[in-house]
């Protein structure tokens, strides 16, 4: 995971409030999310970006005078840890990992 950035927040406030979100699929299994939130952030740019993990993508926030605007371009897949891959539709939700072999 690649994750840099810098913020500065109004130590005297705890206010998180979501104002709007909106998500849509792109494709199969990619995404769009934005987000906006008003907050206790009086400056913030950050960039978010991961692979090999669950829902991987690009996360950019970007924060001032108590507004957030958060965009993510995701994956919505799980990722199997033990085969180093996606997991295959309908793989995840089995208890029994012997049994993904059955399939």
């Amino acid at each position: 995971m690649f994750n840099i950035g810098f913020g500065i927040a109004w130590p005297w406030s705890h206010r998180w409030d979501n104002l709007s979100n909106m998500d849509c699929s792109l494709s199969e299994n990619k995404a769009l999310e934005i987000n906006v939130y008003r907050n206790s952030i009086l400056l913030e740019a950050r960039l978010e970006i991961s692979h090999a993990e669950d829902h991987a993508g690009a996360t950019v926030w970007l924060g001032l005078l108590g507004f957030n605007l958060e965009i993510r371009f995701y994956d919505k897949r799980h990722w199997n840890y033990d085969a180093n891959r996606w997991y295959l539709p309908g793989e995840e939700f089995l208890d029994d990992p012997a049994e993904s072999d059955s399939l």
